[in-house]
């Protein structure tokens, strides 16, 4: 799923990104893990992370490039499968909390 064009979608981005992979549990958190996936999932994560920092940067336009890129990674990190996977399985939240932690 592409990344939101404006900032201040990102909220409703969330909720979509996740809402897609509740819809595909078992694949979602296969993909996460599984060996076969990973060289894929490096290539996107650099897409997805350039792509964030783009947006924070569009949307930001003054803030300190250490900030935008810490922002980034940040949300990344919980905005993405293995963060959702992560907030679901291992922490126990549902499908509405983890989207709540996510905003």
């Amino acid at each position: 799923m592409p990344l939101c064009d404006d900032v201040d979608d990102l909220e409703h981005y969330v909720a979509d990104l996740f809402a897609t992979f509740e819809a595909n549990r078992a694949l979602a958190e296969a993909a996460v893990v599984s060996p076969w996936t990973q060289r894929s999932l490096t290539r996107t994560r650099t897409g997805h992370l350039a792509a964030m920092v783009t947006l924070l940067r569009r949307g930001y336009p003054d803030a300190a490039d250490d900030d935008v890129t810490a922002a980034a990674a940040a949300l990344r990190t919980v905005v993405s499968g293995a963060g959702w996977g992560r907030q679901r399985q291992s922490c126990g939240l549902s499908a509405e909390g983890a989207v709540a932690n996510a905003r």
